[in-house]
């Protein structure tokens, strides 16, 4: 008869599969984590003026309307009192950001204790590659996000005030 393994064994192998992806749950992190932690990570990026890691948090889609828009602002008359701080027409969607979302001195409302309890609360609706957050309550940040998933990663697509 073979020897039983130790507990710790036992521990070791569970903890190891689960780390993996293997064990128990399905595997992987549900869709509406998904979804939440990519908001989060949007909000704070734009807090911390991470123009290029909030970029990289909107779809293909999502950054090329924000650099449109933004050079838009930028060149045609009427909007041009709209931009504060002017700078070089954008070229890419962190320069598209940073040109709409200069911070200034504004408070660091992500890094503020309590800043995503409500996150918990916010309703998540997936439908394939598609997803709706709504009822947010973020600092600064709107009360609704489309998102589309690209190469399994969830991604900003259009926010709604």
């Amino acid at each position: 008869m073979p020897p039983m393994p130790s507990w710790r064994g036992l521990v070791l192998v569970s903890v190891i599969l689960v780390a993996a992806g293997c064990g128990g749950g399905g595997g992987g992190t549900s869709d509406r984590a998904q979804v939440l932690d990519t908001i989060r990570a949007s909000v704070m990026a734009r807090d911390r003026g991470d123009w290029a890691g909030q970029c990289a948090l909107l779809s293909p889609r999502a950054r090329a309307a924000r650099l449109a828009g933004t050079r838009m602002m930028q060149t045609e008359p009427r909007y041009r009192d709209l931009i504060r701080y002017r700078t070089p027409i954008a070229r890419t969607c962190a320069e598209a950001l940073k040109v709409l979302g200069y911070r200034g001195n504004r408070p660091r409302l992500a890094a503020q204790p309590g800043a995503f309890d409500n996150l918990k609360d916010a309703r998540v609706v997936v439908r394939g590659e598609r997803a709706t957050a709504t009822e947010l309550s973020l600092p600064s940040s709107p009360t609704e996000l489309k998102l589309v998933r690209v190469d399994g990663h969830w991604l900003i697509d259009e926010a709604t005030l």
